[in-house]
């Protein structure tokens, strides 16, 4: 009785982890309607998407969340940023855990390791030559808290690309001599903009240097008007020295007729003089949201913003499809991944409930039906990212844990279709819901759907070598995971049953022999015509082969006879380990065509891995090798 409550507790906390953010979002909806807002178009990462997919991206880099810590989704975090910096300076939202880093800018110790701009600011700025001192070295010699210092200034710079990304157009908070007020033809009533002020900004200068030819640098000769035209002219001089960086908001389409196909950002328009007739009624737009945001007028912001999002598309029009557009949008609100691992979890959850409990927990059925959902939105947000990106579905490491994680619940599938013994059913579960996991944590990298470089965007070879080999990587975790389960069968004295299981066993090692080994072979002609060499020794080329020889180790010893079943049974079940550090191990070393940087938490994840997976074959195995059971097979 108390395990059957336990188990009941352990699924209802599940749940209510899952669904209660959702529920405590949707009873606070936001005081504007960012619909509109969100299907703005934006060019980043060498490709068009809505503004809400910029949010999300931008959000993410900085504090590896979807929302703040005040709830506020990243559409109403960006809006808050660009519209009113000043108050943004001050919202948590850089991530910083390492505590060597934390004492080199002087950081409070807090829970949530989230701090302010402002927080930061000043550390970063005494850290200036310390900073430009690192980055004159090679990074394979930066420590970790280096390497994290590093990403930090770059975050920051981008952070305050987004502070002044429209600030020439926000109200000025200084007000203009009248006689000089007068030249911009601003109304006597309007708030004035910087993009108002800059008609009469070299005027100003010349007062100013005037001023300081007749009176000098002593501020008592000058009066409160005079006083007023210096704090003026200098306030429009910082605005346009921060201004002037600011190139991450890229919202302005080229006009038509341009050659170039890249868009400005505000500030980039107004120097280069590319405020054409044509764009400057979605500068009058962009300025309508600032004026309606910081009033709080929502009506006012809806128009706008709808005005921001049609100008922004008719501009574009030669260059966007409003339809992929509003696929992304969808897929970012709808988040099928998350939903998929949340159903991948509830669907292990159910079954072992019903293998353990078959009075309690729902029939076969209801399981089937739970994983089935999860498949569905996991198939689903593959077929998104397909026609939004216009490429294979695997370019990325992130891309590739989608990719094997559905081959591997499919396959699933497959064998319980052929046993109909639950042993597909779990196998399914599990790989869906930890590689969902892993998918969702920063293991697999950042999801920002960016255009691939060159050498990789090429949809032959993406069709090619990347889908054999991580087709290869979802067999070879197949049958590391079959293995595992046929080990714990015979520890618990089920060996009939487990030796039905071995013929799928070695089924599943040949086709992820063949996969892996077809995708090495690939990936060789790949780098011959990519980088002029077949095999140059690459740590991700040795990771590919190293699954290729365990298999033909585990497979050819067998067959000869120099490895016994229980010692088979056991190799294939650790080819998870070597899938592991193919796969993601060999990204962290600093050296290779396909070194992604060493990151001090994956490392510690992937030894934990490692370690928990020794334990979890070596235990069993020793117990039957003890036992002598299967010493003769």
């Amino acid at each position: 009785m108390r395990h059957k409550l336990l188990f009941l507790a352990l699924a209802v906390l599940f749940l209510l982890t899952a669904l209660l953010p959702r529920m405590a979002a949707a009873e606070t909806p936001p005081a504007f309607n960012y619909q509109a807002f969100a299907e703005i178009p934006v060019l980043h990462g060498g490709r068009i998407r809505p503004l809400d997919s910029f949010a999300r991206i931008q959000l993410r880099s900085l504090s590896d969340r979807d929302k703040t810590v005040e709830g506020d989704s990243a559409m109403e975090w960006l809006a808050q940023t660009i519209f009113t910096p000043y108050e943004a300076l001050q919202k948590r939202v850089f991530l910083i855990r390492n505590p060597e880093l934390k004492n080199m800018l002087k950081l409070p110790k807090r829970r949530g390791h989230l701090y302010s701009y402002g927080e930061l600011s000043p550390g970063l700025d005494a850290l200036r030559d310390t900073i430009a001192r690192i980055a004159g070295t090679p990074q394979k010699d930066w420590t970790q808290a280096q390497n994290e210092l590093i990403e930090l200034q770059r975050n920051s710079h981008s952070f305050k690309q987004l502070l002044s990304a429209v600030s020439l157009l926000l109200p000025l908070a200084i007000d203009l001599p009248q006689d000089i007020r007068e030249k911009t033809g601003a109304a006597p009533d309007a708030a004035l903009t910087y993009l108002d002020a800059v008609k009469v900004e070299e005027h100003l200068k010349q007062r100013v240097i005037a001023l300081h030819a007749d009176k000098g640098a002593e501020i008592d000769r000058y009066t409160a008007q005079e006083i007023a035209l210096v704090e003026a002219a200098f306030a429009l001089e910082q605005i346009a020295r921060e201004g002037v960086q600011s190139k991450l908001l890229r919202i302005i389409p080229p006009a038509a007729g341009e050659s170039s196909q890249d868009w400005l950002s505000p500030w980039d328009a107004m120097l280069s003089g590319h405020i054409s007739p044509q764009n400057a009624g979605l500068n009058d737009a962009w300025r309508a949201l600032a004026a309606a945001y910081q009033a709080e007028d929502t009506a006012a912001w809806q128009s706008a913003a709808e005005k921001a999002r049609d100008t922004g598309r008719q501009l574009a029009a030669p260059q966007i499809s409003t339809t992929r557009l509003a696929m992304e949008l969808s897929y970012n609100r709808t988040a099928p991944l998350k939903k998929s691992a949340l159903f991948y979890g509830l669907g292990f959850f159910l079954l072992i409930g019903s293998l353990l409990f078959p009075k309690v927990f729902p029939a076969r059925k209801i399981v089937i039906a739970t994983l089935g959902v999860g498949a569905f939105y996991h198939f689903s947000a593959i077929i998104v990212r397909v026609i939004v990106l216009m490429r294979p579905p695997v370019g990325t490491l992130y891309e590739s844990v989608l990719f094997v994680g559905l081959i591997c619940v499919l396959t699933g599938f497959l064998i319980e279709f052929r046993r109909r013994d639950n042993a597909g059913l779990l196998l399914a579960a599990i790989s869906g819901a930890v590689l969902g996991l892993v998918s969702l944590g920063r293991l697999a990298g950042p999801d920002d759907m960016n255009v691939l470089v060159a050498v990789l965007n090429t949809n032959f070879w993406l069709t090619t070598h990347v889908l054999m080999i991580t087709a290869g990587y979802a067999f070879a975790i197949i049958t590391a995971l079959i293995a595992h389960l046929v080990l714990y069968l015979r520890l618990f004295g089920r060996k009939e049953k487990s030796d039905l299981l071995l013929p799928a066993l070695q089924k599943s090692a040949l086709i992820a022999l063949l996969f892996t080994a077809t995708g090495t072979v690939l990936g060789g002609v790949w780098a011959d015509q990519s980088w002029g060499r077949f095999w140059g020794w690459d740590p991700k080329e040795n990771g590919a082969l190293l699954i290729v020889l365990w298999l033909l180790w585990i497979l050819h010893g067998r067959l000869s006879g120099h490895i016994r079943r229980l010692g088979m049974i056991a190799g294939m079940a650790f080819l998870n380990v070597i899938v592991a550090l193919s796969w993601f191990g060999v990204n962290l070393l600093n050296v290779g065509l396909h070194s992604y940087g060493f990151i001090d938490s994956v490392f510690w994840s992937l030894t934990g891995f490692c370690t928990v997976e020794t334990l979890i074959i070596g235990i069993p195995y020793l117990r039957l090798l003890k036992s002598g059971i299967e010493c003769s097979t």
